[in-house]
């Protein structure tokens, strides 16, 4: 699975920027500074993988919803996007691609796959055909379903490396689905949507076994941190479903008649509570909506260690919450999470350049940061100062 990303000209992002994969990968930032492009990165990567046309990547799957490519060139200028991706056993596959000003196709430009003993590339020439890297000579009629070259000498090893790059995505967005009262079975398991519905059906799905393991985890999490209140799978009228909020076997209540951060964070919090068969990244945009303050930390806290006996699990999060982070930090200090569990970067707009970076904040042993960016989560002191001297004026 992949574990080094790097990319330049796209979207806001012009530099060179390297994005490093831990288990647990947080993102945090000002509003509109390219945090959300990041999130998509390796989404674009699994379309590229999979994609058998012309095009880089089919701009509709994996939750993508890319209504114009050019959008995701930096400037919407003539430059080529960029992207290296990377396995920790350094298989290595890098691309960039132009998109046509006149009609959004995109077309590869220069392509290159890596692993510790051989090196194969395409490069633009002089002629209007892509070149071998290494002896220059020109490859005439080669083209790429996605990613991958149709000649042969290339096709085969680029299969290689990509194997070793594949992995799982599961993208969970910022607005997540709003439940109905009543579910049906099965409605979700083809659902490809990035709004979180799908751990609707596992929830379902596991009602109906003898443990029900992962409904048990779930409902004891609300209950730690929700007043008592478990999750239960109401399936009297079975094959329709209902999610109930229960407290204490005196009173019952749908999901729909509770709080909205319940619905919001209960995919976040199965996802959390489910274990991974294969390479997995999920994907997380502000796993704290419409979450009290108070619960934010310790949802960081189930989503870190979920990682620990779970070695295809990682996470990549977007968050707007210091206090997602401080327990994070809190978690290395006390020692059950290592410095090699977390991974945090803060993007940051340079209005000289006009453009934004990719900025690592390395977290030591004892849970002090090398580095923070002024202006970040900053408000609670700066309020505090302005009412200690507004009070000073009475």
């Amino acid at each position: 699975m992949i574990k080094n990303i790097r990319f330049s000209y796209y979207k806001i992002f012009k530099n060179e920027q390297t994005l490093s994969l831990k288990p647990v990968t947080v993102i945090f930032g000002k509003n509109n500074s390219g945090k959300s492009a990041i999130l998509k990165i390796p989404s674009i990567l699994q379309s590229a993988i999979n994609c058998q046309s012309a095009e880089v990547f089919d701009p509709t799957k994996n939750g993508l919803h890319i209504e114009d490519m050019r959008s995701l060139v930096y400037g919407r200028g003539h430059r080529a996007v960029s992207f290296f991706f990377e396995d920790n056993k350094k298989n290595s596959l890098e691309f960039s691609f132009f998109v046509n000003e006149e009609n959004g196709h995109s077309k590869i430009e220069r392509w290159t796959a890596q692993n510790k003993d051989d090196k194969i590339g395409l490069e633009p020439g002089e002629d209007d055909e892509l070149h071998d890297l290494v002896t220059k000579n020109p490859v005439p009629g080669v083209y790429f379903n996605g990613i991958t070259p149709s000649h042969d000498k290339y096709k085969l090893f680029a299969q290689q490396i990509i194997n070793t790059l594949r992995f799982n995505i599961d993208y969970i967005g910022a607005f997540r689905w709003l439940p109905y009262a009543f579910l049906q079975s099965n409605t979700f398991k083809s659902c490809e949507e990035n709004d979180g519905r799908i751990n609707y059906q596992f929830l379902i799905d596991d009602s109906k076994t003898v443990n029900q393991e992962l409904l048990k985890n779930v409902s004891k999490w609300y209950e730690n941190n929700f007043n008592g209140w478990k999750i239960k799978v109401n399936r009297d009228r079975d094959p329709v479903y209902s999610i109930e909020m229960e407290q204490a076997n005196k009173l019952n209540i749908n999901i729909t008649d509770a709080g909205v951060g319940i619905a919001q964070s209960l995919p976040i919090v199965t996802r959390a509570s489910r274990t991974c068969d294969e390479p997995t990244i999920i994907v997380l945009e502000e796993p704290e909506t419409h979450l009290h303050p108070a619960a934010h930390g310790n949802l960081a806290e189930l989503i870190a260690l979920s990682t620990k006996n779970d070695c295809n699990k990682s996470y990549l999060v977007e968050t707007h919450s210091i206090n997602f982070i401080l327990r994070l930090r809190r978690l290395i200090a006390e020692k059950k999470l290592s410095v090699n569990d977390v991974a945090l970067y803060s993007v940051e707009f340079d209005k000289n350049e006009c453009c934004s970076k990719l900025v690592s904040v390395e977290i030591n042993e004892d849970g002090s940061v090398n580095y923070w960016p002024e202006g970040v989560f900053e408000e609670t002191l700066a309020e505090s100062i302005a009412i200690f001297e507004a009070q000073n004026k009475v």
